[in-house]
């Protein structure tokens, strides 16, 4: 974050560029990977009003990406839009990167927002995409959740085979986001390494410092207190989830702990 921010103060004096575009669209983009939403919006909209006054496609595809990301994140529906059209813009240019983003963004965007079936088109969607070109980095990324999908649907002997294989296969930091709903799952069942994975997911989670990752990797700890009947051990999973999830768009998460509270 710092040298984005960095890279849009040294490049603004120079007025309108292709550079100060899309160092306004990767800032807003890492602006949103940690929940500053209004931020990443008017970061995502200015790149996206700076790329169509120097009228360059492939720039105007990513911040149609940036701007719809933080704005599906908000819970505007019209986010979606934006993320089809430059996700699509992106491949008609053969602008692979781009494309690729915009296909991570709707299928995670769209996760956190509980639309599973969107999440299965856009996984298939992505996948054949990735496949044809040799995105590994970004496969993997797809892949890890159509693991979590599977888990989320009561397949869970497949779900959990998935993400672990990811996980023994590629250490980086895009597969290790899938540590958080593994030890949810794990917990769930019983693990003997359960607490030990949820350890590594909490840590990861809390360097990460975003609801993606966090809201899985709390729910876990809540889950376990549960479980185990220890419901004050719950007590910082329940306070960070309760100041991180009271925001438009982190409704699906809120209901999840309203009703893990209820229980």
């Amino acid at each position: 974050l710092a040298a984005a921010e960095r890279a849009v103060r040294v490049l603004e004096p120079g007025g309108d560029s292709h550079q100060l575009a899309y160092a306004l669209a990767y800032l807003g983009g890492l602006q949103g990977s940690v929940d500053r939403d209004v931020e990443s919006q008017r970061s995502g909209e200015a790149a996206l009003d700076m790329a169509r006054r120097l009228d360059v496609p492939h720039l105007v595809a990513l911040g149609e990406i940036a701007r719809g990301t933080a704005r599906l994140k908000q819970g505007d529906p019209a986010g979606v839009d934006d993320l089809a059209a430059g996700t699509a813009g992106a491949a008609a240019l053969s602008a692979h990167v781009f494309a690729m983003t915009g296909y991570v963004m709707l299928v995670q965007d769209l996760w956190n927002a509980g639309r599973c079936d969107e999440v299965e088109r856009w996984i298939d969607a992505a996948t054949s995409y990735a496949s044809e070109r040799d995105l590994l980095v970004y496969l993997d990324h797809v892949t890890a959740y159509r693991f979590r999908l599977q888990a989320v649907r009561g397949e869970w002997d497949a779900g959990e085979a998935g993400l672990r294989r990811l996980l023994r296969t590629d250490e980086s930091g895009t597969v290790r986001q899938c540590l958080p709903e593994l030890s949810r799952l794990l917990v769930r069942r019983g693990a003997d390494d359960a607490q030990e994975v949820l350890a590594r997911a909490l840590d990861f989670a809390r360097r990460a410092d975003s609801r993606y990752t966090l809201v899985p990797a709390a729910m876990a700890c809540i889950e376990l207190a549960w479980i185990t009947g220890r419901p004050d051990d719950a007590d910082d999973a329940v306070e960070l989830l309760a100041a991180r999830t009271a925001v438009p768009g982190a409704e699906r998460a809120r209901a999840d702990l309203l009703r893990w509270l209820r229980r």
